[in-house]
């Protein structure tokens, strides 16, 4: 884990004074618009977060099934932990406003997010490296996540397969059991309030 960590500050030292450079990150944002976006990321973290938390309310709780109308196998915890994660890339966003940076280009805008918090907050102490980590792990679960239906159906057809695609995904084959998913949404959706909560304090 040390040396993977290491590994991220190498890179991100390296690729963002490139990225910068090649005006891909503008670090000049002028006081005003830097408070624009870090308002604007933030309160779209703040969403993703309720949204989160809502919906994991009304995929764990039948009472709340019953009141919208929804079927009992009704579920939505994937989509708890897509929304975690937004939460937190927002949040980072919003962050690295404050600091005067936004990160221009959309595409691997993901990955460049990681690596500027990386750059900006972390390596130098700032914040806490376990942060980063968390905001790793948020981002792996939702990239491996999302492709779950797929996965799934590409597992039925091809059930010789079946081990080579387990080792692959790791996490969430299409056995995988409610309980696991509920824990794993309940983790993500926790990880996502404390990470908003640190930010947000940053900020204001």
């Amino acid at each position: 884990m040390k040396d993977d960590f290491e590994k991220e500050v190498k890179q991100s030292e390296r690729i963002i004074p490139e990225l910068i450079a090649e005006g891909e990150i503008n670090t000049r944002l002028p006081s005003a618009e830097a408070q624009k976006f870090a308002a604007f990321y933030l309160k779209q973290s703040e969403i993703a977060l309720r949204t989160a938390a809502l919906l994991f309310e009304v995929s764990t709780d039948e009472e709340k099934k019953r009141y919208h109308k929804l079927q009992a196998e009704f579920e939505t915890l994937l989509w708890v932990i897509n929304s975690a994660y937004y939460s937190m890339f927002y949040a980072v966003n919003a962050l690295l406003a404050n600091k005067g940076a936004k990160i221009k280009s959309e595409q691997g805008i993901h990955r460049k997010a990681a690596q500027a918090f990386v750059y900006f907050f972390i390596r130098n102490g700032l914040l806490a490296r376990k942060l980063f980590e968390e905001f790793s792990r948020a981002q792996q679960e939702a990239t491996e996540l999302l492709g779950l239906e797929e996965f799934e159906n590409k597992a039925k057809a091809m059930s010789k397969d079946l081990d080579y695609e387990r080792k692959k995904r790791r996490t969430f084959t299409y056995e995988t059991t409610e309980s696991i998913k509920q824990r794993t949404a309940q983790t993500s959706l926790e990880r996502a309030k404390t990470f908003f909560e640190i930010i947000r304090s940053l900020i204001k």
